[in-house]
């Protein structure tokens, strides 16, 4: 199916001090907390056509069952994805230790449903020169260290992102396949900036364990490097799934699915580089990202594997304050 989409998108970034006081580096104030966030009401018209027709056969993974029918309703839609407000501060412990926090919560403009402190929040502790310990709910390094330049700073849940054609399988909806997520229960390093290098590495459990012979630890690793000399910025990033069946969740029929069965363990891993060239006000930027869905089913039918590999070249560019 093609799909069209017309938006009218109104960006504006708040950046305001709660104390009036900014963040001067390791020689700046014991305490600080800033206010921060991102609005991006948007316009929206989508419409849809040329969809498959009723009878015509297509791959057996996307259940093989057109209807024919357009399920894309044309019509004027107000949308606010990806807005948040949030706020962050330090505590300084010592001369090169500071305790850090962040609190950060969706901010629907357009309704009044937000949902309090969903986004990036965690605590932790930041050296000046070994790096930075969090604990909390954050975005995975995988997310974060590719995908840089994204349209407005959008880089999920708005039709101008392109998280679900990178990061997910080429099937299904469930969220469980997908490597642009923010995972809960995390603890996560960031190392300092060492001769253009930087790295930072996550774990995080799902805390849905079973027991028994065949017991299941449903958690993720994700890690990345990043160096930055003149003009150019590279990162290499890499992710593993264990347990949470991202091929299995998003089979069209059940009778495709090892989810319920304990007998059978998944192992999901994606790896994805960047290339970034900066060249006066433009931004050129190349993203490659190769996925592995793996589960060790043992009945026919069931799924097995899935490879998949996705690619965009990006061009941002800033001639001046306006445009």
């Amino acid at each position: 199916m093609q799909k069209k989409q017309i938006a009218l998108a109104i960006g504006a970034a708040l950046a305001m001090s709660a104390a009036y006081a900014k963040d001067s580096g390791w020689d700046g104030p014991d305490s600080v907390v800033t206010m921060y966030g991102k609005v991006y009401p948007e316009i929206v018209e989508p419409s849809g056509s040329g969809a498959t027709d009723a009878g015509t056969t297509v791959a057996t993974i996307t259940n093989g069952k057109p209807t024919g029918e357009n399920s894309i309703v044309k019509r004027t839609e107000m949308q606010s994805n990806n807005s948040r407000i949030g706020w962050r501060g330090y505590e300084r412990l010592g001369r090169d230790l500071r305790a850090i926090w962040q609190l950060e919560t969706v901010f629907h403009v357009d309704s009044n449903d937000s949902a309090f402190a969903q986004r990036n929040s965690f605590v932790g502790l930041a050296s000046r020169y070994w790096g930075d310990i969090k604990l909390g709910r954050m975005d995975t390094p995988f997310k974060t260290y590719g995908d840089d330049i994204s349209f407005l700073g959008v880089g999920s849940g708005n039709f101008v992102s392109t998280s679900n054609v990178l990061r997910k399988t080429g099937f299904g909806t469930n969220s469980a396949s997908s490597f642009h997520l923010r995972r809960t229960n995390i603890v996560e390093y960031d190392s300092p900036t060492w001769a253009g290098f930087h790295g930072a590495l996550q774990y995080s459990t799902n805390e849905a364990d079973t027991s028994g012979n065949n017991s299941r630890h449903p958690h993720v690793w994700s890690g990345a490097i990043a160096w930055a000399g003149g003009p150019i910025e590279l990162s290499l990033a890499h992710e593993i799934h264990w347990d949470l069946f991202g091929g299995s969740k998003n089979v069209p029929v059940s009778a495709m699915s090892n989810a319920n069965d304990q007998a059978v363990r998944s192992k999901d891993k994606a790896t994805q580089g960047m290339v970034q060239l900066h060249w006066g006000p433009h931004t050129f930027e190349v993203d490659l990202i190769r996925k592995e869905y793996n589960e060790n089913a043992s009945l026919a039918g069931r799924f097995s594997s899935y490879k998949n590999t996705a690619w965009q070249v990006e061009w941002d560019t800033r001639w001046n304050n306006q445009w």
